[in-house]
């Protein structure tokens, strides 16, 4: 008979469900010092059971230290070796020390300019008290100091300054202040940027106009090294002719006035006619000088002459060089707009070597 069969061991029973919430206790006292978890809640599907877990530094942890704590504090500046520290009322003293020097070399800075520009306008006076009858200083102050900032500003040297303010103060062609300040500002911002003078249509035709110059000055035997424009077509887009002048240095000048008067002055008491050949310009000088202290003796070419000399300039208008004339002519003939008047030779450094001028090349 078949042994019984053995009985099945009884099913495990299944988990009870349980609405219990379990906690996470914290540290005990005393126990090693973490950081803080942060607090988490989450829930099971599975289980249907919600969990909580929270956990909180002990009151009894350790301070843990910031880095900003660790970090070693800056060391303050040691004085120089030998020297003792400054202390803050002697820094103060020194911060005032150097104000005062800036403040002097500002001060002298400006009454170095005032002088300078005090200059500029004796320098004025004198000229004209020389030609009274016809100049005369009429500009205020306050517009004399106005024209001299002006041609700081727009970069002028002081002699255009002063050369300016002297062609203003004429009684023929007096330039009152807003006009002359404005001239200044067309020479220097616009002939000389574009590079031709007022009356020539472009750069083009003063070009070709100087390159007929120079050939036509060389040609007739006169320097053409320093040939300039000056006078008003540089300064007004009004002006009424050019002006051109070939710039000599004394040999250059004696040999025009030699070329131009020789045997054509004369004595009256005699008629006797006196040779200039060979005399330097030293020597023209003081023969000048005497024609001039004793004007009755000699005729009025010596008188022609010995102005020349005193002036600086000879006209072509003014001359019997019939070369000089001829020059002129030529240029009126192929440039009839420029309305070229007269040809001068000017010596170097004399009165009428008067920039503002452009040249010729």
């Amino acid at each position: 008979m078949p042994p019984a069969p053995k009985s099945n061991p009884p099913a495990p029973k299944a988990p009870q469900r349980s609405n219990s919430t379990s906690n996470v206790s914290t540290p005990k006292t005393g126990a090693p010092a973490t950081s803080s978890p942060p607090t988490v809640t989450g829930s099971s599907q599975s289980t249907g059971s919600t969990s909580s877990f929270s956990s909180k530094p002990s009151s009894s942890s350790s301070h843990v230290p910031t880095n900003t704590e660790l970090s070693p504090r800056p060391a303050s500046p040691k004085p120089a070796s030998g020297q003792p520290p400054k202390s803050v009322s002697s820094s103060l003293d020194d911060e005032i020390k150097q104000n005062r020097a800036n403040l002097a070399k500002t001060q002298q800075t400006g009454a170095s300019q005032g002088a300078q520009d005090a200059g500029v306008i004796a320098n004025v006076r004198q000229r004209i008290s020389e030609q009274s009858d016809k100049f005369e200083l009429k500009y205020t102050d306050k517009e004399l100091g106005e024209i001299t900032d002006l041609g700081k500003k727009l970069g002028m040297s002081d002699r255009e300054v002063e050369n300016l303010i002297y062609a203003g103060s004429r009684n023929a062609k007096r330039i009152d202040a807003p006009e002359l300040k404005q001239q200044m500002e067309n020479y220097a911002n616009i002939v000389t940027k574009r590079g031709y003078p007022y009356r020539f249509e472009s750069k083009e035709q003063f070009q070709a106009f100087s390159k007929d110059l120079l050939q036509g000055l060389k040609a007739k035997g006169f320097p053409n090294n320093d040939v300039r424009i000056q006078g008003s077509s540089l300064r007004k887009p009004t002006a009424g002719d050019v002006d051109v002048s070939i710039l000599a240095n004394k040999n250059d000048f004696a040999n025009a006035l030699i070329k131009n008067y020789d045997n054509k002055l004369t004595t009256k008491a005699d008629g006797k006619k006196i040779s200039l050949q060979g005399k330097s310009f030293d020597e023209l000088s003081a023969l000048a000088d005497d024609i001039k202290n004793n004007k009755t003796k000699y005729n009025s070419q010596a008188s022609t002459f010995q102005n020349a000399i005193h002036t600086g300039i000879m006209h072509s208008t003014g001359t019997g060089n019939r070369a000089i004339k001829d020059v002129v002519k030529d240029m009126q003939k192929n440039y009839p707009d420029l309305n070229i008047e007269s040809l001068s030779l000017v010596l170097k450094g004399g009165k009428f070597d008067v920039p503002p001028d452009m040249h010729v090349k």
